[in-house]
C-alpha cells in the first residue's frame, strides 16, 4: 500500500506541474492572441472515477455494474438502459486502462520525480 501511495504522490507532484506549466502557456498565449492544442490534463474527479474503473475492471465486474458504481446518478438516469450507459461512459474505461499504463511507468522508474517520463 505504501509502494502505492509513493507512486501516487509522484504522478501528482508531476501532474501539478503540468498544470502550472500549461497555465503559464496560455496565458503567454492569450499575450501572443494564439492558441496551442494538446493534451489537456484529466481532472482530480476523473483522476479518482478512473482508478475506480480499473480497480472495478481487474476484479472483473460486468461493464453494467461498474457504470452503476461508478456513475450512480446517471445509472439511475438512465434506467439501466445498458445501450445508454454504454454509449454515455464506454470511453470511459479505455481511459482509465491507459491512466494505469501511465501509472505503471511512473512505479517503475522507481519513484524518482526527477527522472523524466517519456
Amino acid at each position: 500500500m505504501r509502494v502505492q501511495l509513493d507512486a501516487a504522490k509522484v504522478w501528482l507532484t508531476r501532474y501539478r506541474e503540468e498544470l502550472i506549466d500549461a497555465e503559464k502557456r496560455d496565458a503567454q498565449q492569450k499575450n501572443n492572441g494564439t492558441k496551442e492544442f494538446g493534451r489537456f490534463p484529466i481532472q482530480p474527479d476523473k483522476f479518482l472515477q478512473r482508478l475506480k474503473i480499473s480497480d472495478a475492471t481487474r476484479r472483473k465486474m460486468k461493464t453494467n455494474d461498474i457504470y452503476k458504481e461508478i456513475f450512480p446518478k446517471e445509472f439511475k438516469e438512465m434506467n439501466g438502459d445498458k445501450d445508454a450507459l454504454h454509449d454515455r461512459f464506454h470511453a470511459e474505461i479505455s481511459k482509465a486502462k491507459s491512466m494505469v499504463d501511465k501509472y505503471l511507468e511512473i512505479a517503475a522508474i522507481g519513484y524518482n520525480p526527477n527522472k523524466k517520463l517519456e
